[in-house]
């Protein structure tokens, strides 16, 4: 948060056993991440 002040205060989400290519290896649990920020508006 020190690096992006403008990050505090929003929702984290931490994507379980994601390594180098998370976008494979979490797409499930990024994909409901996205959905849920989208319905959030």
């Amino acid at each position: 948060l020190k690096l992006v002040p403008g990050a505090q205060g929003q929702p984290h989400v931490t994507i379980e056993n994601a390594h180098h290519f998370f976008q494979e290896d979490g797409a499930p649990q990024i994909a409901q991440v996205i959905i849920d920020a989208v319905a959030r508006g």
